[in-house]
């Protein structure tokens, strides 16, 4: 009835385009679904127990997957990293794809077309990874204060003292302020 080149022109683009969508959602749903019925889990064998726990922080200790948290410098030090990475690796292939497409010209013979598409995804590339340089940078300055990135002088660094380095600084300092005031 069917040919067989009929059934796979219709299955496969049906499977890919309808099916996979449908496993992905099913997917996340099942996942959050036993994240929730862990969480539950954790709760009620506190409860049980009969521990004086409050339940809002002993489910701030963990986060959706179950593992401890990370403090709130730690994700903004990370998210922050993860900014400046995504520039350098798009920049990197954004230079990369400008270099092949200006050797093919240099080279010759090369399709018109195929140049100018390499220069428009080597353009587009260079100029998102400038966009997560420029977002890493004033996300930085913003949250300096909360990162420790903040010197004496207000001025934000990568040579900033941390926040044990600041402590020593003002244990040193407070002797000799101590002496003044004797």
């Amino acid at each position: 009835m069917y040919s067989l080149q009929f059934l796979e022109d219709i299955l496969i683009p049906l499977g890919v385009c309808v099916v996979l969508p449908v496993l992905v959602v099913w997917l996340v749903m099942r996942k959050k679904t036993n994240e929730t019925n862990r969480r539950t889990e954790v709760m009620l064998a506190a409860i049980e127990k009969g521990s004086d726990v409050n339940a809002e922080k002993l489910l701030d200790l963990f986060d959706k997957t179950g593992k401890p948290t990370k403090t709130t410098r730690t994700a903004l030090k990370e998210r922050l990293m993860g900014k400046l990475l995504a520039s350098f690796i798009l920049m990197g292939i954004g230079i990369a794809f400008g270099i092949y497409a200006l050797l093919m010209s240099i080279q010759g013979g090369s399709n018109t077309n195929d140049l100018a598409a390499y220069s428009f995804v080597s353009a587009v590339l260079l100029l998102v990874g400038a966009a997560f340089l420029i977002s890493y940078f004033i996300s930085r300055r913003f949250m300096a204060e909360e990162l420790g990135l903040a010197d004496k002088g207000g001025e934000t660094g990568a040579g900033a003292p941390e926040e044990g380095d600041n402590a020593r600084q003002d244990g040193a300092e407070q002797p000799a302020t101590a002496e003044k005031e004797n």
